[in-house]
């Protein structure tokens, strides 16, 4: 498969599972937030990404909660979805390196960001969800 086939392969599987997501928002269920995430087992065609529930996540004190607008997908995200490409230690095997969106919780150490900020973030990984938590700087 070409690489740019792989590309828009990719590009229509993401765009596809991004529509399933519907709002940006969480929603209660019952008695927890659910944050959804494109996610994979294990490498292969764009066929292999699904869309997973996750408990929403808490900002420790240094990091920020965003609610996740758009995201980026590069070349990294394609070679790493066909199970080629070299992850730093301090990376995720979630896809995704960067994000846009807005700030919907700050931790208790945090002054540089307030809740309704819009933001961009750049990660080690794992910016294809409906909500975020990046450390945020000293």
């Amino acid at each position: 498969m070409s690489d740019r086939k792989d590309k828009n392969s990719l590009t229509g599987a993401l765009a596809r599972h991004y529509e399933n997501l519907g709002q940006q928002t969480s929603h209660t269920n019952g008695i927890e937030n659910i944050s959804k995430s494109v996610e994979f087992d294990a490498p292969g065609d764009p066929e292999v990404l699904r869309i997973v529930e996750s408990t929403l996540p808490h900002p420790d004190a240094t990091e920020v909660v965003i609610e996740v607008a758009t995201v980026g997908m590069n070349f990294a995200d394609l070679l790493q979805r066909r199970g080629v490409y070299g992850l730093k230690p301090e990376a995720t095997e979630r896809l995704g390196l960067e994000c846009a969106g807005r700030v919907v919780s700050v931790g208790a150490d945090v002054t540089s960001f307030q809740e309704g900020d819009e933001v961009c973030a750049l990660l080690p990984g794992g910016a294809y969800v409906q909500s975020r938590c990046p450390s945020t700087p000293p």
